[in-house]
């Protein structure tokens, strides 16, 4: 679960695909112990809305890449043509350029329980996950998030 001050930062790539890194501190459940996380929102779009774990990065991923400013209110005014964010709350954010919303996300919130537990007791499940890994991995090829990114940007104007 992220931490009640996850300390977020966003950073957007550009290429060789479209996407923002988003980083923030997760609260270990069992130890409440912080971990500093790292995962691309468009990649893993459709495994935060279902509630699963995101394909987590290497933090390092963020060393080239331009930071994302993160505001408490749409800026008033000068607004820039470049992406922002706008905090909702602490665990929610919306995507916004030229004061427009390119899209809204949450900090991701799963259950990491995958143990010999699962394989044993649900192997049909394990199997159904893979399959569904799968056919997530397809839908977010790099030519597919880059498009997604760029349509939202484009309706912003």
């Amino acid at each position: 679960m992220p931490a009640s001050d996850a300390n977020v930062e966003l950073h957007l790539k550009t290429s060789p695909s479209a996407d923002v890194l988003v980083i923030y501190d997760d609260m270990m459940s069992d130890s409440q112990k912080l971990e500093r996380r790292a995962f691309y929102l468009f990649a893993n779009e459709e495994r935060i809305r279902h509630g699963k774990r995101p394909e987590f990065m290497p933090l390092s991923e963020a060393r080239h890449l331009e930071q994302v400013p993160i505001f408490q209110k749409t800026p008033a005014g000068a607004v820039t043509n470049e992406l922002y964010a706008v905090e909702i709350t602490a665990r929610h954010f919306q995507l916004e350029s030229r004061d427009h919303v390119v899209t809204e996300f949450s900090l991701p919130e799963f259950h990491n329980w995958f143990t010999a537990k699962k394989v044993f007791l649900f192997p049909a499940a394990v199997g159904a996950d893979a399959i569904g890994f799968g056919a997530i991995g397809a839908l977010n090829s790099p030519a597919f998030v880059e498009d997604a990114i760029n349509e939202r940007m484009a309706r912003r104007h």
